[in-house]
């Protein structure tokens, strides 16, 4: 277990995971600030920003099941509903939750490939993404260090 920014104690693999997810945000950061004639382009920037949403929301995810598990909460059946859980039990806030509902949306059509993202839509909200994403993770680890939780 280590201490995480004045956070709470959590295990290397959480550790892991939100250092993971602190590489992604930059990722994307750098993605946002591209031109979208340039990113329309670019497989690659296209690449790095599915890969990098979806590794982050992921993180997110799992930190929201482990919260949900740790306080005995109902056990969700897809990722939105893990979302919902927090939302229902006052870890997250109506607005913020919607948004990351938005997102795991998003993530899930990346990753099963139910349809494409298009390019203009996926880089037009990458920025409110990334602060979406950012904002939770900042209040799941205050909540973690609020009620105890060790993750």
């Amino acid at each position: 277990m280590k201490r995480l920014r004045g956070y709470c104690m959590v295990s290397e693999s959480t550790l892991r995971r939100i250092e993971r997810f602190e590489e992604g945000m930059k990722l994307l950061d750098k993605v946002a600030k591209t031109r979208f004639e340039k990113y329309s382009k670019s497989l690659d920037l296209q690449s790095i920003a599915e890969r990098n949403l979806q590794v982050c929301t992921e993180v997110i995810i799992d930190l929201s099941n482990v919260i949900i598990s740790k306080k005995g909460l109902k056990v969700p059946s897809t990722y939105k509903e893990s979302i919902e859980i927090l939302k229902e039990n006052k870890v997250l806030k109506d607005k913020l939750a919607k948004d990351v509902e938005e997102i795991v949306g998003i993530r899930n059509i990346i990753v099963h490939m139910y349809a494409d993202i298009k390019a203009e839509i996926l880089h037009k909200n990458l920025s409110k993404f990334i602060k979406v994403l950012r904002e939770t993770l900042k209040k799941l680890l205050e909540f973690c260090k609020k009620n105890k939780i060790d993750p």
